[in-house]
């Protein structure tokens, strides 16, 4: 939690210690290993689900500024942009 306080964010950030986030959104045990694959959504202002990538093994998740070019795109576009966009280079 120390990492995202010094960001400094305005936005909150789920930290899913119990799973219970990963079990809801059906990405725990997705790649049969037990635990929850790496995924990242990313949700607007309303709680509406922008964008998400869901990784296909334990290495596979967007960079920070992936993530942050995502947003950006959103601000850019004046827009929420389309539901359920993904990463670029995530089909």
């Amino acid at each position: 939690m120390q990492a995202v306080s010094s960001l400094g964010l305005a936005f909150p950030v789920l930290y899913d210690t119990d799973a219970t986030a990963a079990k809801s959104w059906n990405v725990f045990n997705l790649l049969g290993d037990g635990v929850a694959a790496p995924a990242t959504f990313v949700f607007d202002a309303t709680g509406t689900l922008r964008a998400f990538r869901i990784g296909k093994n334990a290495g596979d998740r967007p960079h920070a500024e992936e993530v942050l070019e995502v947003i950006r795109s959103f601000a850019r576009e004046g827009s929420t942009g389309l539901p359920g966009a993904s990463f670029p280079g995530q089909p």
